[in-house]
């Protein structure tokens, strides 16, 4: 099984970028705390985030925001000019993503209709027979 669940402040504004085919994807920084008093530490977690979620990542959350993310770790490898060794960096490539709400310092909370965006848009739509409206909702 390879799930990951974590919760961290945004290290930096986000920035959105598109594929060659257009499909939107950002990769993030979050700042997660590990341990508890004098032995508190700080991890850096990478994170790659696409599609729709990307974009609304972009649209809705700035440095310092808290995040919630739920996905699969995935590993990059590559071959460093310099040296010639072989490099590889671990990430989390997000699956659904929880805007837990503003910076610290702001006070400031997104829309309700930007919790909760899958990370993919490709995922298929809430059947329409529930009764709820969905129209409004940003993914």
């Amino acid at each position: 099984m390879n799930n990951v669940n974590i919760i961290g402040r945004h290290g930096s504004d986000p920035e959105l970028r598109y594929t060659p085919k257009g499909i939107a994807v950002a990769e993030i920084t979050l700042a997660v705390d590990d341990g508890w008093g004098e032995n508190k530490t700080t991890l850096w977690i990478g994170v790659v985030i696409w599609d729709k979620a990307a974009e609304i990542l972009a649209k809705y959350v700035q440095k310092g925001d808290q995040l919630g993310i739920t996905g699969r770790l995935t590993q990059d490898s590559w071959e460093d000019k310099q040296t010639g060794k072989k490099q590889t960096k671990t990430k989390v490539t997000c699956e659904q993503m929880t805007l837990c709400g503003g910076r610290r310092d702001s006070g400031s909370h997104e829309p309700v209709a930007a919790r909760n965006a899958p990370a993919r848009a490709s995922a298929p739509p809430p059947a329409a027979d529930d009764g709820e409206d969905t129209d409004d909702l940003p993914f």
